[in-house]
């Protein structure tokens, strides 16, 4: 004859499937995580925002600052200090300052690219505007240097880097 099972044993083989308490502890790690998911997405959605912005206004700044070497955009010790919005967007404002410099025939330019949120608002301080780039570099003042061209070089239409500088030919005396 077969040994009866006790109450115990049995019960413990019989049960299928989870206690209501089982199933809300289960329903609350998930929900948990889940919610800890959104957050982390969430905060990475916002470092790409950032991290694009950053790039944009390091590519505006260096494309400005091009422009002053490439002689595009005239420099002086004059030009407006204050931002100029943008003519593709007006939310990125572009300042350029020029400061003489030590060294004759060279200027200290710096160019500051800032991200303004809302358009019209007057302050673009650091606080309000955490996309800012700066970029600066010693650029030759063209209107310092005279072109000197010999007579030679006029009839060939030729005219050299140096001659273009306002310095002496290569191999020349000084």
């Amino acid at each position: 004859m077969k040994k009866p099972r006790s109450l115990r044993s049995y019960r413990l083989v019989k049960r299928r499937g989870l206690s209501l308490l089982e199933a809300i502890i289960a329903i609350g790690i998930f929900v948990g995580a889940m919610a800890m998911i959104g957050q982390l997405l969430d905060a990475g959605l916002r470092m790409i925002d950032i991290g694009e912005r950053e790039t944009i206004a390091l590519l505006r700044c260096e494309s400005k600052m091009e422009e002053i070497v490439a002689g595009i955009v005239r420099i002086s010790t004059e030009m407006p200090k204050e931002p100029v919005p943008d003519r593709d967007d007006p939310h990125w404002l572009t300042a350029v300052m020029v400061e003489p410099s030590s060294v004759e025939g060279l200027v200290k330019v710096t160019v500051t690219v800032t991200y303004q949120e809302n358009i019209g608002a007057n302050a673009t301080t650091e606080e309000e505007s955490p996309f800012q780039q700066s970029l600066t570099r010693m650029v030759v003042d063209r209107s310092s240097l005279k072109l000197a061209t010999s007579p030679a070089s006029r009839a060939d239409g030729v005219i050299t880097i140096p001659q273009m500088l306002g310095l002496p030919p290569a191999g020349g005396s000084r």
